[in-house]
């Protein structure tokens, strides 16, 4: 027992720096110890140029602290060329676009998130990085449509667990679904998603049902967490056309340099690039963090 928190707290302060190491362990020890726990905790990681906002207590903001950035559970993502555009499917408070901001400097990421607490934590967390972010307070399906929005209360540590399914009478918990070329065109004319970011809580058995074949062609790497072994199943029967190199890293399933099994991408996915993403022309965005 010792020697484990030994060495968690030696990985905290190697990843995270001794300032923010001692604000978060001591968040931690006050929270154990059943101390009443309200409001925001900042912490600010080395190298990241604007602070976090986490919510206090036992709150699921936490465990998605230490996964990124005391665990770096996505440093196992290699991609052979940095990234243009990332598309950020479930972000929830913002912390997985944080870390891919700060590790490639020009990329753009579109981020979307159902929830409206967790989203507005997440324009907080980025709000920093200006047009480089694009805020969609909605949810990823396999086609545009409406969605019920399924949430729990904030302190349960649950508020990473936000789960939708279709709206048969749009009410107050309805919210806009969209595709993933509509997502990418936010961004604007882009041929490419480079990194395709998926942690929607079981969502992704819709999201790569048979319709995806229509999509994944513009896509060149993916990072998923997969909720159970049907969610697995409908992934790997996506997948099974193309190519790539797969790794794992915590929770995570990560797919690099997807490739028809063909070959090399041929024409027709390329083609299928330009009919999905950068047919027209998007409204042009705001000066800021957009939001959609």
């Amino acid at each position: 027992m010792i020697i484990r928190r030994f060495r968690s707290l030696a990985l905290c302060l190697r990843n995270t720096g001794w300032k923010t190491t001692l604000v978060y362990k001591w968040d931690r020890i006050r929270t154990g110890l059943g101390w009443p726990a309200s409001g925001m905790l900042e912490l600010r990681p080395k190298g990241l140029p604007y602070p976090l906002w986490l919510r206090r207590g036992r709150s699921s903001d936490m465990e998605v602290y230490r996964a990124i950035f005391i665990q770096r559970e996505f440093a196992a993502v290699q991609l052979e060329d940095p990234p243009r555009l990332i598309l950020d499917l479930g972000a929830n408070v913002g912390l997985a676009a944080a870390w891919f901001l700060n590790l490639f400097p020009a990329v753009r990421i579109v981020c979307v998130e159902p929830d409206p607490v967790n989203f507005e934590h997440c324009r907080r967390n980025l709000s920093p990085y200006g047009d480089r972010v694009i805020l969609v307070q909605g949810a990823v399906w396999s086609h545009p449509c409406l969605l019920d929005i399924q949430s729990y209360p904030s302190g349960e540590g649950r508020e990473w667990a936000v789960t939708v399914r279709e709206a048969r009478v749009p009410g107050a918990a309805t919210i806009r679904a969209w595709d993933v070329p509509s997502l990418a065109a936010l961004a604007g004319p882009v041929r490419s998603v480079d990194l395709l970011k998926v942690d929607i809580e079981g969502s992704e058995r819709r999201l790569f049902d048979a319709s995806s074949a229509a999509w994944l062609p513009m896509v060149r790497n993916i990072c998923i967490e997969l909720h159970g072994p049907d969610c697995d199943e409908v992934f790997e029967r996506a997948l099974k056309p193309w190519r790539y190199s797969l790794a794992r890293s915590g929770e995570l399933t990560i797919c690099s340099g997807l490739t028809a099994a063909g070959g090399q991408r041929d024409n027709l996915a390329a083609e299928k690039r330009e009919s999905l993403v950068g047919g027209g022309s998007p409204e042009p965005l705001q000066r800021g963090t957009a939001m959609v």
